[in-house]
C-alpha cells in the first residue's frame, strides 16, 4: 500500500510540472506598473550610430536564469514603467507597449531586468541595434537572460526579425 502511493504522489508531481513546464512556455502580458517620468535615460551614448533599427510594439523576456526577476521598460526620453510582479525561471512575460504612460510612437525603448536577492541590474539595451515604438507596424522583440545573481545573467536578444522603418 504504503509503495502504491509514493508512486502514485511522484506520477501526480511529474504531471504538476508537466502542466507548469507547458503553461510556462505562454507567455503571459505584464499590466500592473509604475511610471517615473523624472528617470533618467541611463545607458545612453549619444555619439552612437546603431546598424540598424527596428520597430516594435511589444517586448516579451524569457527568464532562464536561476532567479526571479522583475522587469523595467526606459526610453530615451526618461520615463521608466516598473513592473511589480516577479518573474519565476523558465516563466516568459510580454509588455503591450500600447497605452503605456509616457511610451509614444518614436521612443526608442528598452528592457531593464533587476534580479531578486541582488541589487545588479542588467540594461537591455545594445549599441548596434536600437528599437524604436511604432504601434501599428512594430513586432514583439524578445529578450532572455541566464544564470544566477552572481555571475553569467546577461541580458540577451532572442530569435527577432527585425521591421525597419520606411
Amino acid at each position: 500500500m504504503r509503495k502504491n502511493f509514493a508512486l502514485s504522489a511522484a506520477v501526480l508531481v511529474v504531471m504538476w510540472h508537466a502542466a507548469a513546464m507547458a503553461e510556462s512556455s505562454e507567455s503571459q502580458e505584464l499590466t500592473d506598473y509604475t511610471t517615473s517620468h523624472t528617470a533618467s535615460a541611463r545607458s545612453l551614448n549619444p555619439g552612437r550610430t546603431p546598424k540598424k533599427i527596428c520597430l516594435v510594439k511589444k517586448l516579451k523576456y524569457i527568464n532562464k536564469g536561476g532567479y526571479l526577476a522583475h522587469l523595467s521598460i526606459e526610453t530615451d526620453h526618461g520615463t521608466e514603467l516598473r513592473f511589480g510582479e516577479k518573474i519565476p525561471s523558465d516563466q516568459s512575460r510580454t509588455v503591450d507597449l500600447n497605452h503605456k504612460d509616457g511610451v509614444y510612437d518614436g521612443n526608442e525603448v528598452w528592457l531593464v531586468v533587476w534580479m531578486d536577492g541582488s541589487n545588479e541590474t542588467q540594461g537591455c539595451r545594445k549599441d548596434d541595434t536600437l528599437l524604436k515604438v511604432d504601434l501599428t507596424n512594430g513586432n514583439t522583440w524578445e529578450y532572455w537572460s541566464k544564470g544566477s545573481t552572481k555571475d553569467g545573467n546577461r541580458c540577451h536578444f532572442g530569435n527577432n526579425t527585425c521591421i525597419a522603418p520606411n
